[in-house]
């Protein structure tokens, strides 16, 4: 979403959201019973462009709702060649982005690129990783990937959030959770995408988008209360 000066971008997992129609803002039901995650990029009208061009037309996410306004700006005409389906034909999408201090990278892979996001994330950013994401059958949810040391990637099985404001703690395991994120075991990478860890997923667009920030990473690091770990993690839990 966008004006003639900036714009937001929202990578989320709550299912049928937002609604394309009606004034007034309503949290999906589908997103009641079970974990969801969210990030929300406040970003230039250069940024949304190549967010356009470079993930969403590798990736061909369905687009169920579309208004332009300005149909002769550069965000206009990107938005244009989605509409009309003009697809790249890339296996992926690789974008770096500044959002204020703050480094953001994304990563996008075309529906018949049939590989692991996760794992190319791991290599991409040469880090292991740990992912939290919809672990329940079917679709063949994936084990951790442990076969490439330095590039490991493990499934985190279980999260506990804790809210000091209001005294309250939910711990619950991954087939509760539809949020899709992962977190570097060493630095400090946090990331949300729409993927989840599963081969049906291989066969779908998509993609996950990262932020280079100590204070997202220790969020995500403290709950992650337990992992399917590989031999050499000695990280904590």
């Amino acid at each position: 979403m966008a004006d003639s000066s900036s714009g937001f971008w929202l990578v989320h997992s709550v299912p049928r959201f937002p609604k394309a129609t009606g004034n007034v803002y309503q949290y999906a039901p589908s997103g009641e019973k079970y974990g969801q995650s969210a990030m929300c990029l406040s970003l230039s009208l250069e940024s949304l462009t190549n967010v356009v061009l470079k993930n969403f037309l590798v990736a061909r996410p369905f687009p169920y709702a579309l208004h332009i306004a300005f149909e002769s700006s550069k965000l206009g005409k990107a938005l244009k060649k989605y509409e009309e389906k003009q697809w790249s034909s890339d296996p992926w999408s690789i974008l770096n982005l500044k959002v204020g201090s703050k480094s953001v990278m994304s990563l996008y892979k075309h529906p018949k690129t049939s590989e692991d996001i996760y794992f190319k994330l791991a290599q991409l950013t040469n880090q292991n990783v740990r992912t939290e994401t919809w672990l329940r059958p079917p679709g063949n949810p994936m084990k951790s990937n442990c076969d490439h040391p330095g590039t490991e990637v493990e499934n985190i099985k279980r999260v506990q959030l804790t809210f000091q404001h209001r005294k309250l703690e939910a711990s619950f395991k991954s087939y509760k959770d539809h949020s899709k994120w992962a977190v570097s075991r060493i630095s400090s990478y946090g990331c949300v995408g729409d993927l989840n860890r599963a081969e049906s997923q291989t066969h779908r667009g998509g993609g996950v988008t990262c932020i280079m920030d100590s204070n997202v990473w220790n969020l995500f690091f403290e709950i992650t209360q337990v992992v399917e770990k590989c031999p050499d993690d000695k990280d904590p839990p």
